[in-house]
């Protein structure tokens, strides 16, 4: 079975391995909102890595993730991969929803 965690229009599922080239990212941020500037931010033991546009996470121990707007969720040890929430507008275009 599957695990994700969703929080806001994030979607984290859970992955085998983060890939090799994916390099190790200075920050806890893990997005910042397009619309509003709020940001989803991680507060544990828990490293962010990105490989070109796609952002992993290695959660070490019970993490929280944080947002100004929404409830904070912890999220189990584990390696997750971000996943963006699609919206289909009414001309047919495919659009990330954005926070």
């Amino acid at each position: 079975m599957e695990t994700y965690y969703r929080h806001g229009d994030l979607l984290l599922r859970r992955v085998d391995t983060i890939p090799n080239k994916a390099r190790k990212t200075n920050t806890n941020i893990l997005q910042v909102g397009e619309a509003t500037g709020h940001s989803h931010k991680l507060r544990g033991k828990a490293q962010i890595y990105e490989l070109q546009e796609q952002k992993y996470v290695q959660v070490e121990e019970p993490t929280e993730l944080l947002h100004e707007e929404h409830k904070p969720i912890v999220l189990e040890r584990g390696t997750y991969i971000l996943e963006h929430e699609r919206e289909l507008d009414i001309l047919g275009e495919i659009q990330r929803v954005q926070d």
